[in-house]
């Protein structure tokens, strides 16, 4: 545990705010949670956040989600 905030919190939270396309803002007192995070935004900034895939970007096997502009002619 890293402050309030266990390891995998702070990887977490960077990765959350390369997303968001927040700046960096890694903890300045705890070297080992600022690498953590260092990490999570590197990573975040290379993949897309989970909100923002298309239903055609999700990976094989999960079910797509309907759109609403596709409609069904089942009457």
């Amino acid at each position: 545990m890293i402050g309030n905030f266990g390891i995998e919190d702070w990887f977490n939270r960077g990765k959350e705010d390369a997303w968001l396309g927040c700046s960096k803002c890694p903890p300045d007192l705890d070297p080992e949670a600022a690498s953590l995070y260092d990490l999570g935004y590197n990573e975040g900034a290379i993949e897309r956040s989970p909100e923002t895939l298309q239903p055609q970007d999700q990976p094989a096997g999960n079910p797509a989600v309907a759109h609403p502009s596709d409609k069904s002619t089942n009457n």
